[in-house]
């Protein structure tokens, strides 16, 4: 039937998985290491970058329950759903009437007990591109076990460009892959209505496989309904889960689970190289400039959250060209998951960005960061609520535009300030100097006054002459300038009095040697 949607998974039996050896070396080649959770992770850093406002409409969903009552899920109405398989092995796929939007859920027993997802990679790329040799997988990431994978595609199905995200876990009872593709121009108008799909599938009879209950509930993504929040300044909106926590002013953003072990972020942190003996307002750093691998420990410490480790870090450039024509200065920029322990002792895992601005020539600098994380143990499972909150974060135009703009006039506020306190310290250094100059100044008169007193001599200044310099001695009186001598009892050191021997008329002014030497220079 036309636009009926053609099955493009693949049932994981022995005979494929031989088929597969050979492409599987080559498939695992491309494929990056990530920690022990499914690694998704990047998938969030390049829409951190840019999040925006996406429109949903959980409203257009209709519920679909399978004709042997095995599974239900929400789909558009004149969407076609097609199964195959039983509980044991199933493969349900939910498609637009064209076919080129689709979401997709393949189940099997693990007949060969190997957890290797990036095997099924393999074997997946194979079958698609059996029919669709465009095929082209991106963004590939696998767990250091390789347990969990995660890899974006791209092909042309029924003549349409269409592009999504799978999910690939290898147990050691099940596989199991999830994904969900639409028209490349269309995909992010689309993504929360896919993701809305692929995370309501429900299992009313049980689960999947009856004989290994225990497994399943490890393969169903977080399903919790979120509310349209919005800041108090109208700055920015998000969509989260009723109970989770929510704090937002100036497009600065932190939602999270009241225990810790789930939330996304969107801030930035202004940072001086040292405090210069000031009291920094709450949000502002001392730091010297350093890569965000290392400043995000800080930042993460600050808050209480211990044991940060960055276990994976890789440049953004896409961000490192573009930023100086926003901001006018250089940047580093990371996409980086990091490993630590919540403040409530959550164990947790996140995606985050952060933007690293270049000093000032004062040494002032900011960080700009964002993110996702949830717990550990369980973050495969919260990656489609993750995606669907990332999408729906958006800041208002006034503040998109003006909000690196603000930071930077804040950090010209706190480089005023610094300029001050410099100035008021460079003044009272100045004032220091200058009055031990003066008691140095004082010091050496009075040595000098002793010393004349010691050796038997005086100096005297005549006014009538222009300020010419008379010195006496235990024999004499001399002019300094015309070296005349006058001797005799009433010259002497010990008996003149100031009589100027030239004009008897004028008494003329004692000074000190000291005095004498900078009247000469």
């Amino acid at each position: 039937m036309k636009g009926r949607p053609r099955m493009t998974m693949f049932r994981a039996t022995d005979e494929a998985s031989q088929r597969a050896s050979a492409s599987h070396q080559a498939g695992a080649k491309g494929i990056a290491r990530s920690p022990d959770v499914l690694a998704v992770c990047a998938s969030f850093l390049f829409a951190l970058g840019g999040c925006s406002a996406t429109s949903r409409d959980p409203h257009g969903l209709h519920e679909y329950a399978s004709p042997d009552g095995l599974y239900s899920l929400y789909k558009p109405a004149g969407w076609i759903v097609q199964q195959e398989g039983d509980r044991n092995s199933l493969y349900v796929v939910a498609a637009s009437p064209a076919g080129t939007s689709l979401v997709e859920f393949f189940y099997a027993p693990n007949a060969q007990s190997t957890t290797d997802s990036v095997r099924l990679i393999a074997m997946f790329s194979q079958t698609v591109r059996s029919r669709c040799r465009d095929l082209e997988l991106s963004e590939l990431y696998a767990s250091p076990d390789r347990a969990k994978s995660v890899a974006s595609v791209s092909y042309t199905r029924n003549g349409v460009a269409v592009s999504g995200k799978y999910y690939f876990s290898a147990e050691p009872q099940y596989v199991s892959i999830i994904g969900y593709c639409a028209p490349t121009a269309e995909l992010a108008q689309q993504r929360d209505m896919l993701l809305n799909i692929l995370t309501n599938l429900r299992f009313p009879s049980g689960p999947v496989n009856a004989g290994n209950a225990a497994a399943v509930p490890s393969l169903r993504p977080i399903d919790t309904p979120l509310v349209q929040r919005r800041a108090q300044d109208g700055s920015a909106t998000i969509a989260i889960p009723a109970d989770w926590s929510f704090h937002s002013t100036g497009g600065r953003t932190i939602a999270a689970a009241h225990d810790g072990s789930a939330g996304f972020v969107f801030t930035s942190v202004e940072v001086l190289p040292s405090n210069y003996g000031v009291a920094m307002p709450a949000g502002v750093f001392v730091s010297p400039y350093c890569a965000p691998s290392d400043f995000i420990r800080q930042v993460f410490s600050r808050y209480g959250n211990r044991d940060v480790q960055v276990v994976e870090s890789q440049p953004d450039n896409d961000t490192i060209r573009a930023f100086p024509a926003y901001v006018g200065r250089q940047c580093q920029a990371e996409d980086m998951v990091v490993r630590y322990v919540s403040p409530q002792g959550a164990r947790c895992v996140g995606a985050f960005k952060m933007i690293n601005a270049t000093p000032s020539i004062m040494g002032q600098w900011f960080s700009i960061i964002s993110g996702f994380w949830a717990p550990e143990a369980e973050f495969p499972r919260y990656v489609p609520l993750l995606e669907k909150i990332g999408s729906s974060y958006g800041i208002s135009d006034q503040y998109a535009r003006n909000y690196i703009q603000q930071g930077l006039a804040n950090l010209r506020r706190l480089q005023q300030q610094t300029m001050q306190k410099m100035q008021e310290l460079n003044q009272a250094r100045y004032d220091n100097q200058a009055a031990w100059e003066a008691r140095q100044a004082r010091k050496d008169f009075m040595d000098s006054k002793w010393d004349d007193y010691r050796r038997g001599q005086s100096f005297w200044v005549s006014e009538m002459e222009g300020g010419k310099v008379y010195a006496t001695d235990p024999w004499g009186t001399r002019d300094t300038e015309t070296g005349e001598y006058y001797e005799g009892g009433y010259y002497k050191y010990t008996h003149f009095d100031g009589e100027n021997p030239r004009h008897p008329s004028e008494t003329m002014r004692e000074i000190s040697s000291y005095e004498v030497n900078n009247y000469k220079n």
